[in-house]
């Protein structure tokens, strides 16, 4: 019976750090397939502004069977990151199981986000 290892490989983005204005969105799609990785692990970073909101930054993700050119409508995950304000805030989580995602992250606070980027490692068989 072969006895596989595997390699979590180095950090890449997946959203360059950038302003995120009031209710806007951004999508970055993640070709696991094509990669070769079995998962990935994705960080999402925010930097709230100075201010008071009630809302939040949202992650979604969503799968495609399909390289990309029909996403699910429903999202397979779905995280929130609460206002603080003047601060930096981190959510990590893993994908897997699927061959393509979408990952979008929603500014549904009534402020500009000061940065909004995104990075990941994937997970790869190194050796059977």
């Amino acid at each position: 019976m072969p006895i596989f290892t595997v390699s979590w490989g180095t950090s890449t983005t997946l959203h360059a750090a950038g302003t995120l204005a009031a209710g806007a969105s951004v999508n970055d799609s993640l070709d696991l397939a094509t990669a070769g990785i079995y998962a990935a692990a994705i960080q999402a970073e925010v930097q709230f502004p100075s201010g008071t909101d009630a809302n939040d930054l949202e992650i979604l993700v969503y799968s495609s069977s399909d390289g990309g050119s029909n996403f699910d409508t429903e999202p397979l995950m779905r995280f929130s990151i609460p206002f603080v304000a003047s601060t930096t805030k981190r959510k990590s989580f893993t994908i897997q199981g699927v061959p393509f995602a979408r990952v979008t992250m929603k500014n549904n606070t009534a402020l500009t986000l000061t940065s909004v980027s995104s990075k990941y490692q994937g997970l790869k068989q190194a050796s059977a």
